[in-house]
């Protein structure tokens, strides 16, 4: 008998009737660990318990469907952790909406039954979370206001349990680093910061903080005024996420360990 190639699958995730979300690229790299793709949620959801222990909610699954919504497969569980998020390549120059990569630890994970099926699809659709669309951001510091709509890139970067990764950002042109340079000649004392995810209309939906903030580096060192980026590696000693909609703050996430700082040239001075 012939069998059609699968043209497309979406996936349901879902936790009891409190959480319905659509997510992408679904995988299982273990029985006991999910990714999966969606785009930037303005919520708490996997911010508010990262490193926190198990997700506020119990009896999850995740329904497998075809291009018409009919139902290939489903997987459930009772609790899940937050290990990892993973944010991509952020640019301000880019019209692509902000998609981040979640990873979960499954407490027993089983393919679904008729009757889980039953009870997990018993989930008002009024539950559903709708992701927010963010398309750009915006670096504030303390006493670095000059910098704020400077930093045009951020490279990729993950938090999550036992992860922390440094912050690299690029500054245009090279000269607008020059605020960097001076704090890391200055004695690269500890400052708060905060990056904030923007809509198309430019408001901030949701507001990573920053505290600790130290530069490790800044390439070139010094300024040529050259039309180039300016490379900025940043470390911090705690995070936290705040809905700027709500004003609805979230703990801080911390961090255990601080990298060895690069020592050299780290000062500029303008109209060399």
């Amino acid at each position: 008998m012939r069998t059609d190639p699968f043209t497309g699958v979406c996936y349901e995730l879902k936790a009891g009737q409190y959480i319905t979300l659509f997510v992408r690229n679904a995988v299982f790299p273990t029985l006991s660990s999910l990714r999966f793709d969606i785009t930037f949620l303005g919520e708490q959801l996997f911010f508010g318990d990262l490193l926190n222990g198990y997700l506020p909610y119990q009896g999850w699954s995740l329904t497998i469907l075809d291009s018409a919504f009919h139902e290939l497969g489903r997987y459930t569980w009772q609790q899940c952790q937050v290990t990892r998020v993973s944010f991509p390549d952020l640019e301000n120059a880019s019209a692509s909406i902000v998609s981040l990569s979640v990873e979960l630890f499954l407490t027993g994970l089983t393919e679904g039954s008729q009757e889980a099926q039953a009870t997990a699809s018993s989930a008002q659709i009024s539950s559903r979370k709708d992701p927010v669309a963010v398309f750009g951001f915006r670096f504030l510091a303390d006493g670095l206001e000059d910098v704020e709509w400077s930093v045009s890139k951020i490279a990729a970067f993950s938090i999550g349990l036992n992860i922390h990764e440094n912050l690299v950002v690029s500054v245009s042109p090279e000269a607008y680093a020059d605020p960097f340079r001076d704090w890391l000649r200055d004695g690269n004392q500890p400052k708060s910061a905060s990056l904030d995810f923007l809509g198309a209309d430019l408001r901030s939906s949701f507001r990573m903080k920053l505290m600790s903030l130290q530069v490790i580096s800044v390439n070139p060192p010094l300024t040529t005024f050259g039309p180039g980026p300016a490379t900025v590696q940043l470390s911090y000693g705690a995070m936290s996420f705040e809905l700027t909609a709500s004003g609805s703050p979230v703990h801080a996430v911390p961090v255990k360990h601080k990298p060895k700082f690069l020592t050299g040239l780290g000062g500029s001075r303008r109209g060399l």
